[in-house]
């Protein structure tokens, strides 16, 4: 195993508020609390082309496992589905929708996904891919 030479920190306030009031009051609100992976490699694309076909994305690192993936539909409108394979379990498939986001988080190291797929739904979607080792 390498030595860990970056940190990945995810920052993540929820915030909850109230629509039907004007202005819209906080209901609530969910810290994260800043889950840091300590990592040594990572591949970050700020615009990638998912097709219909699939944009596989290979993992960083000699263990081919992310324990940090953030995929960010960027199109305004259009859908687009996430295929993953965790760690041994079995293909999953998760719809973002326009401006969506699928993210996983495992700073322990004690899961992980070793599989990635893009697929646009309906043609090209662009997106954001962020994957950690």
């Amino acid at each position: 195993m390498s030595t860990p030479n970056i940190n990945c920190i995810l920052q993540a306030v929820l915030a909850i508020q109230n629509n039907l009031i004007s202005p819209p009051p906080q209901i609530t609100t969910v810290d994260l609390g800043n889950p840091t992976l300590n990592g040594t490699q990572f591949f970050y694309e700020q615009y990638i082309q998912a097709t219909v076909g699939g944009t596989g994305q290979g993992m960083p690192g000699p263990g081919g496992i992310a324990y940090l993936v953030i995929v960010q539909n960027l199109s305004p409108t259009a859908d687009m589905n996430v295929q993953f394979t965790p760690v041994g379990g079995v293909q999953t498939t998760i719809k973002t929708g326009p401006n969506g986001a699928f993210i996983y988080c495992d700073p322990s190291e004690h899961g992980g996904i070793n599989q990635l797929n893009l697929l646009g739904i309906g043609g090209t979607v662009p997106a954001l891919i962020l994957v950690a080792v």
